[in-house]
């Protein structure tokens, strides 16, 4: 067992499997099995089977299956078999199958087989396979496969293969294999595995097999095999 801690200024935590915590300034976690956590300021996190997770200030999520979702200021996401959607702010999608859409602002849409519908004003359309479309003020989008979108106010978006994501103010974003992240104030992240990770403000961290880690202001290690490490108080 090889549990290192420093003190206030940096607290490192090494448990037993190599799982290594960096505390206050930065708050670093990697527990068994690879999953790495950077905390506040920045909050990455990467989860078991690649799910790489980018909190507060771009909130990028990449879950497994290359579903990748940028968030607030622009929120971005690409979803399995290609299906492309950028949120608030000129809110394009494409759907599977080529439908592209364009959304508040002279929202264009082209579906399957050429149906070009351009609306503004709650200018609605029903295209080939069922893909409907409500413009400005709502801008709802259900394409091929089941892939819907809610523009802004929310910009809700479920891709191919349950991909959710819910954009600025909360941006939750649930990829493939149950990997759900909560963004900005709060950030959970819970990765393939059961890897659960809370941001910004006692930043708690469980990884494969127990564990467990909670970061600033008393951050406690729990490693495997039960080795856990005290905080501020207990230099070591």
């Amino acid at each position: 067992m090889t549990a290192v801690m420093t003190a206030v200024s940096g607290a490192r935590t090494q448990g037993e499997g190599g799982a290594r915590t960096l505390g206050e300034g930065g708050a670093r976690t990697l527990g068994e099995g690879g999953a790495r956590t950077l905390g506040e300021g920045g909050a990455r996190t990467q989860g078991e089977g690649g799910a790489r997770t980018l909190g507060e200030g771009g909130a990028r999520t990449q879950g497994e299956g290359g579903a990748r979702t940028l968030g607030e200021g622009g929120a971005r996401m690409l979803g399995e078999g290609g299906a492309r959607t950028q949120g608030e702010g000129g809110a394009r999608t494409l759907g599977e199958g080529g439908a592209r859409t364009q959304g508040e602002g002279g929202a264009r849409t082209l579906g399957e087989g050429g149906a070009r519908t351009q609306g503004e004003g709650g200018a609605r359309t029903l295209g080939e396979g069922g893909a409907r479309m409500l413009g400005e003020g709502g801008a709802r989008t259900q394409g091929e496969g089941g892939a819907r979108t809610l523009g802004e106010g929310g910009a809700r978006t479920q891709g191919e293969g349950g991909a959710r994501t819910l954009g600025e103010g909360g941006a939750r974003t649930q990829g493939e294999g149950g990997a759900r992240t909560l963004g900005e104030g709060g950030a959970r992240t819970q990765g393939e595995g059961g890897a659960r990770t809370q941001g910004e403000g006692g930043a708690r961290t469980q990884g494969e097999g127990g564990a467990r880690t909670q970061g600033e202001g008393g951050a406690r290690t729990l490693g495997e095999g039960g080795a856990r490490t005290g905080g501020l108080s207990q230099l070591c």
